[in-house]
């Protein structure tokens, strides 16, 4: 019984440091994106909210009444 050898011959495997670092700044400028346009919603609402309590008389109020009397 003899065994056969085959011999398959690859290319060399390159690396693309240019393509890697293209598409690393182009996923976090995705995720750059993403994070402002969630910030904007959230800021819109949150003002919105606050513009709507203001208009309805709901207002929290700024200072806390901790019960004391002042000094004369």
């Amino acid at each position: 019984m003899t065994e056969t050898i085959t011999w398959v011959k690859v290319e060399k495997p390159v690396f693309d440091l240019a393509g890697v670092l293209i598409n690393s700044l182009g996923l976090a400028a995705l995720c750059a994106v993403i994070a402002a346009l969630c910030g904007g919603v959230l800021g819109g609402i949150l003002i919105a909210r606050a513009l709507r309590r203001r208009r309805l008389g709901q207002d929290a109020p700024l200072a806390l009444d901790l019960g004391t009397t002042p000094v004369p």
